[in-house]
């Protein structure tokens, strides 16, 4: 076969393989339900790329204690299942196989395993803002200080891995923001005299109060989804640096999704 008919053959496939993967989507916008879920971007610019945001969703960590045999295999499917409430969609629980028989305020994301995690300690409960009252009341759920790092992926919620700690003992969170609107937790002690020294920027840092839940083990997944990145208009990236933003994703019958849009909460 001639030089020329390579290209146009393999440029072909090319052209087959894209128009393939937007069908696909566009499949799934056609068929599928439209279903909203909180977010925080991450890294929501890129020198190379422009303004995008990294999307940090609840689906992407998925508690599973149960998970057998452990540890999981990396690129194995899963299927996280999805309730709706009043206010949003909370995760039942992560699955092999679809789970069947879903009601009306049910879904199912299909994704692929990437990781996981594994902690043992405290988790930190009933926190209360000593430094600025009123001010917890306005971070959402999802807010990036809501998770920390550790083991071989992200872990959710707030802990205190010290051994020597006890069910029901006072501790405090230290926050630190760059900016005043990002933040993320720079230290769980049981003294509220941080080590990292006096207040330099008292706007850009924060002192929780909390107290220690009993002693646990939790293990979970990393999973993604294909619904990771959205690129943000021009000129708007500055409006998506908050958190609290809104995901609308399409979800078929079979898990497949597509994300939509992103954008601030609604009024």
């Amino acid at each position: 076969m001639s030089r020329s008919k390579w290209f146009w053959l393999i440029a072909g496939l090319q052209v087959a393989a894209v128009a393939g993967m937007v069908a696909r989507k566009q499949a799934v916008i056609l068929t599928g339900r439209t279903i909203t879920l909180r977010t925080n971007p991450v890294d929501p610019h890129s020198l190379f790329r422009g303004d995008y945001a990294r999307l940090s969703l609840a689906v992407h960590r998925l508690k599973a204690d149960g998970w057998t045999p452990w540890p999981p295999r990396v690129g194995e499917t899963v299927y996280a299942e999805l309730r709706q409430d009043a206010t949003s969609w909370l995760v039942v629980g992560p699955y092999r196989d679809f789970p069947a028989g879903l009601s009306a305020d049910h879904a199912a994301l299909k994704g692929k395993i990437t990781g996981h995690y594994e902690i043992n300690g405290y988790k930190v409960q009933d926190l209360q803002d000593v430094s600025s009252p009123g001010w917890l009341q306005t971070q959402p759920s999802t807010a990036p200080w809501n998770m920390s790092w550790t083991g071989q992926g992200r872990t959710p919620g707030l802990w205190h891995s010290r051994p020597q700690g006890k069910e029901g003992q006072a501790v405090y969170v230290f926050l630190e923001s760059y900016d005043g609107k990002h933040w993320n937790n720079a230290e769980v002690s049981e003294s509220s005299a941080s080590h990292r020294g006096s207040y330099i920027r008292p706007e850009n840092q924060r002192v929780l109060s909390g107290r220690l839940g009993a002693y646990q083990s939790e293990r979970g997944l990393n999973v993604e989804y294909g619904i990771e990145s959205y690129f943000i208009p021009e000129g708007k990236g500055r409006d998506y640096e908050r958190s609290g933003l809104e995901a609308q994703i399409s979800v078929d019958r079979s898990g497949n999704s597509v994300l939509r849009r992103v954008s601030p909460p609604q009024p």
